[in-house]
């Protein structure tokens, strides 16, 4: 989900190379299975606004919006971000 950047590990660091792994764990469990992976934990328009959260975690309804009308589209037609707001990490 999209986490506010402050939330995000500081790329470069121990805590971003855990947060890596397990984006790569995921991932392959989501090939095995057939899933589709999304990732919206990622520095993006939406995670950079402050506006947009209530706290580092909790972000407010115009972006759940966002993130209901994304996943339909990625899921249902494997549609990339146009705006960096997610990656689809398994098709």
């Amino acid at each position: 989900m999209p986490v506010h950047v402050a939330a995000q590990p500081t790329p470069g660091t121990y805590r971003a190379e855990l947060e890596a792994e397990c984006k790569t764990r995921i991932m392959a469990i989501g090939r095995e299975r057939g899933a589709t992976v999304i990732d919206w934990r990622i520095a993006s328009p939406p995670t950079t606004e402050n506006k947009n959260y209530w706290d580092r975690l909790h972000y407010r309804v115009p972006v759940a919006t966002q993130v209901a009308d994304q996943l339909a589209g990625a899921v249902l037609e494997g549609r990339q971000s146009d705006d960096g707001t997610y990656v689809i990490l398994a098709p």
